[in-house]
């Protein structure tokens, strides 16, 4: 969401009655979801050796102040965020989803350089996976998973010129009605899946590779993209590995925008610590949240290299702005004069104004 243009009406606030951000901006929802799903977060941290997170996510962004801007000729307002406090947990729904906005937000601005120093460059979107582990052994199955990479980057046979990896935790699932999910073709948890305390960790990788490499002799197979991940992680059997080529670098670059999106997902889906964990009997969602946050602590889950470092640089650290994430993508506003703050409301579970708040 760039910029919302309502504002609350008078009536509504002269009257008293709480208006709701997402009843002004369709797209501002997602603020009260995020604050719905920080609050059960913060449930499951509560009371375990990480309860100082539950506090620290419970209040997260307790208000949202928004900025805006009036058109002189068509009288329209224009308001942005300019003002929130963040938790920076990492496991924070909120502030997970505006680290993603921000990584995105900058490689949609550092790309358009990176098109212009190589006009011609091809691109592939590769994943690596391994077997799903306990998520106990997440921490050493990454540290083994890291130092393939190096020795898959390191093959004759790569063909990348450059490259941005991320790194993501996916939840295993057991299905108690397996036959029932064949059947209906089921590429994500349904719910009939029952959480496990086994995670799927894999990386997705954005190439950069040689104009010719579709037409020369370091074309890969997907069968040589195999041996080498297998060879380089040195398994004992053939890994899921998925290749395919970024496809349309014409109509603003989309395809390879889309390949950019794809690679920033979040390292670790939200809706995957919320399941429903009543059959469970394996590990609580409670726990696995709490021994997730321990395996990944500090560790590093986006990289770059080769030739895209230079421009990717900063996407590898964490980002100190999570407010100013749609402005990357629009202009500034050059005025500040008018403000509206949203404060949330926990009996109506909305970010809410009213003249109250002024």
């Amino acid at each position: 969401m760039i910029a919302f243009t309502l504002a609350p009406s008078a009536t509504d606030v002269e009257g008293g009655r709480p208006v709701c951000l997402c009843e002004i901006s369709d797209k501002d929802a997602k603020w009260d979801d995020f604050h719905l799903q920080n609050q059960r977060i913060a449930d499951l941290y509560s009371g375990t050796p990480l309860n100082c997170y539950s506090e620290r996510i419970r209040y997260c962004c307790p208000n949202l102040l928004f900025n805006g801007e009036t058109d002189g000729e068509t009288g329209e307002t224009k308001y942005k965020l300019s003002s929130a406090k963040f938790c920076r947990v990492s496991r924070c729904p909120t502030c997970q989803w505006r680290r993603s906005l921000m990584w995105r937000s900058k490689a949609f601005k550092i790309f358009p350089k990176v098109f212009e120093a190589y006009p011609k460059a091809k691109y592939l979107f590769l994943t690596l996976t391994v077997k799903n582990c306990p998520v106990q052994d997440l921490r050493s199955t990454l540290g083994m998973m890291n130092k393939s990479w190096m020795r898959f980057s390191q093959l004759k046979q790569f063909p990348a010129i450059g490259w941005m990896r991320s790194t993501e935790v996916t939840r295993a699932y057991d299905c108690v009605s397996q036959s029932w999910c064949a059947s209906n073709g089921c590429e994500k948890p349904c719910r009939r899946c029952i959480p496990q305390s086994f995670v799927h960790p894999h990386f997705h990788c954005l190439l950069m590779v040689n104009p010719g490499y579709f037409t020369g002799a370091s074309y890969l197979s997907h069968e040589k993209w195999v041996d080498m991940w297998r060879r380089s992680a040195r398994l004992e059997y053939d890994p899921q590995v998925n290749v395919k080529a970024v496809k349309s670098l014409t109509d603003a670059n989309q395809g390879m925008l889309d390949a950019v999106l794809e690679t920033f997902k979040y390292s670790v889906k939200t809706a995957d610590i919320l399941r429903d964990d009543s059959f469970n009997t394996s590990m609580s969602n409670s726990d696995f949240l709490v021994e997730l946050t321990q395996q990944l602590h500090k560790m590093k889950l986006v990289n770059t290299g080769g030739v895209l470092k230079q421009y990717l640089q900063e996407l590898e650290s964490e980002p100190d702005d999570l407010i100013h994430a749609e402005d990357l993508l629009s202009d500034e506003l050059s005025s500040k004069a008018i403000s509206l703050m949203f404060n949330w409301n926990q009996s109506i579970k909305h970010y809410s104004y009213s003249a109250d708040d002024d």
